[in-house]
């Protein structure tokens, strides 16, 4: 009887001992598995880094199931973390050593930006991603809600239409995620 009580309470602190140190919840990425959605993020990649210059931004891609068979991808950097709360991110994948996050819209997108999300970081997670990607901001803001002077940054985005697994459409425009771009399909222009 004594062996089985010691056994348990060995076993019980063992496990109560064990910690997840080594192990970081963020450091898990998803592989992209579309070489076209892959080779388009890459380029976008390269351009930007040259155009940020050392300065803090991140890039988001919105995912949207049009039909079915029709998916759209919009491509967009950000240099700020305001929407965050409003539209966290999913998943994250890595391409040229960056981080992509992906964002998942399964409503109307324009409805989507207006709503609670359903999901959220917890505020520690929270402070640790915004201190991952926009270091200068946090240093300099923390995690304050007003940070002035605000900057309007408004960048083409890349609106790139799927059907199946294949690139049907590509169009660059600024605007919102969730607009409606023109695709040519079958020499017809329609906008989805």
């Amino acid at each position: 009887m004594y062996k089985v009580i010691f056994f348990l309470i060995s076993i019980t602190l063992l496990c109560l001992s064990c910690n997840n140190e080594g192990y970081k919840e963020t450091d898990r990425y998803m592989e992209i598995d579309n070489q076209d959605l892959k080779r388009e993020l890459a380029f976008y990649v390269d351009s930007l880094d040259s155009i940020h210059k050392g300065e803090d931004y991140v890039i988001r891609v919105y995912c949207r199931d049009i039909s079915n068979i029709l998916k759209r991808y919009t491509i967009s950097d950000e240099i700020d973390y305001d929407s965050w709360n409003r539209c966290p991110y999913n998943f994250k994948s890595k391409v040229h050593g960056k981080d992509i996050l992906f964002v998942m819209w399964t409503v109307d997108p324009r409805q989507s930006l207006a709503m609670s999300p359903v999901f959220k970081l917890d505020d520690k997670s929270f402070g640790k991603e915004v201190k991952k990607y926009f270091p200068k901001i946090y240093k300099k803001y923390g995690l304050k809600d007003s940070r002035y002077p605000q900057i309007i940054y408004e960048p083409d985005l890349i609106y790139l239409t799927f059907l199946g697994n294949k690139l049907i459409g590509k169009y660059r425009s600024r605007g919102l995620p969730g607009e409606h771009v023109p695709v040519n399909i079958n020499k017809k222009i329609i906008y989805m």
